[in-house]
């Protein structure tokens, strides 16, 4: 990809769509049009084996690691300039509103408007310069992301989890499509020698099967599980970890102890709430263990692929 005067241009105006709609928006009802800046973070996740959960998610990897290199080859001011109109000051992955960003940043630098945003053309314009030969760059030269805590091995706990996950996910589909005994004993059969085998290495893949979409409607054309005192589930944060929320349907100020990034958690249930940060409506998980002790509720979209867990019951 050459570096020329109409890339950075349009490499630049993509930036400025994306900040204006904010990272976490940019697939939010029409999507952003952004074709190079998604070229290039499908490249550099390629290059790195990085597997990212859409376009989204390759985007906003893309801008935090290179913002991180970019500031190592001493351009540490104007990268943390263009990082804090992407980013809040914790650098999440939670939905902020560009609006917000956009001031802080104006007030920050008291100047006026007009130098402002020339400062910001400027600044994205050279970003994103850097970022084409970035993406191009050979894998793994710069340290690109923060690391994530030490999670417990669980092998022979998701391997009992995989059983009941089989178990859960045929008893839902049988039980919406109303298949007679002698179909369900030969699912439960075929169904246990396929997957039981592979191990933990396809819990990912069962994951996708046994979770239903977020939002009204989708839940109920499931059939919930009973709830079971004392039961909890394995559920692992996304990269963006998790905040969470002292009542279920946000209506509690303040926030509880976050949930670090591809941490895994317990949950206990789950509750058709509101999401505290956002304000929109959707799941929210019940967190058990410490240091939430089922006094925390943390957004379903926070977790694995942003689906419900079929297994997780009602909040009774």
């Amino acid at each position: 990809m050459e570096h020329d005067d109409e890339l950075r241009k349009r490499l630049e105006h993509q930036l400025g769509r994306v900040r204006w709609r904010g990272l976490s928006g940019i697939d939010r009802k029409k999507p952003v049009e952004c074709p190079d800046l998604e070229n290039l973070a499908w490249l550099y996740a390629r290059r790195n084996g990085i597997e990212p959960h859409g376009r989204t998610a390759a985007i906003w990897r893309l801008f935090w690691d290179g913002l991180r290199a970019w500031e190592k080859t001493g351009n540490r001011e104007t990268a943390e300039f263009v990082g804090s109109l992407f980013f809040d000051k914790n650098f999440s992955h939670q939905r902020v509103n560009p609006s917000d960003l956009l001031r802080v940043a104006r007030e920050s630098y008291h100047v006026d408007d007009s130098t402002f945003d020339e400062k910001r053309r400027r600044a994205f314009n050279a970003f994103g310069d850097f970022l084409v030969g970035f993406s191009a760059s050979a894998p793994r030269q710069v340290a690109v992301s923060a690391s994530a805590p030490e999670v417990a091995d669980d092998t022979a706990a998701d391997l009992e989890e995989l059983k009941e996950d089989v178990a859960a996910f045929v008893e839902a589909k049988t039980r919406a499509l109303h298949i007679s005994g002698v179909v369900i004993s030969m699912i439960i059969v075929i169904t246990c020698v396929a997957f039981i085998p592979v191990g933990v290495g396809s819990l990912m893949h069962t994951q996708n099967n046994r979770k239903i979409p977020v939002g009204p409607g989708h839940a109920s054309a499931n059939p919930t599980p009973t709830s079971q005192p004392g039961k909890t589930y394995k559920e692992t944060a996304r990269q963006s970890g998790a905040r969470t929320q002292k009542a279920a349907d946000g209506t509690s100020e303040g926030q509880g102890p976050t949930v670090a990034p591809d941490q895994a958690v317990r949950v206990s249930c789950k509750v058709d709430g509101r999401n505290q940060t956002t304000g929109e409506f959707g799941y929210v998980y019940r967190l058990e263990g410490e240091p939430w002790n089922g006094s925390w509720y943390a957004p379903v979209t926070a977790f694995g692929d942003r689906f419900v867990d079929i297994r997780v019951p009602d909040c009774s």
